[in-house]
């Protein structure tokens, strides 16, 4: 079952193997309305979710200026998602790319 927790400014959804894939788009674009930094950790049994289903929520965050990353240890997905192997380096990735958005702005 789908679990979202909430992190500071980052919200991690846990996808599991039986998540349908229309409820999973759903939640995910509600959170990405929400403009937070958003991480999706995947199961590694979770093969419905394709390169470009997760396309659709790199541009929403994009366009928010807000970070999206993916967490799998075997999903070999396109190199313009970030993917990083555990949610440790996933909320790394993310701090860094806050960072450099503020950096940016001075």
């Amino acid at each position: 079952m789908m679990r979202i927790l909430k992190k500071k400014k980052i919200m991690i959804v846990e996808i599991e193997e039986g998540d349908g894939k229309l409820v999973v788009e759903k939640k995910i674009n509600k959170l990405c309305q929400e403009k937070n930094n958003l991480i999706i950790s995947l199961s590694n049994n979770n093969k419905e979710l394709n390169k470009s289903f997760f396309e659709i929520f790199l541009k929403k965050q994009t366009a928010n200026n807000k970070s999206f990353v993916l967490v799998s240890k075997e999903h070999k997905i396109d190199y313009e998602i970030n993917v990083v192997p555990t949610l440790t380096e996933a909320i790394d990735f993310i701090e860094i790319e806050e960072v450099e958005r503020q950096i940016n702005e001075i």
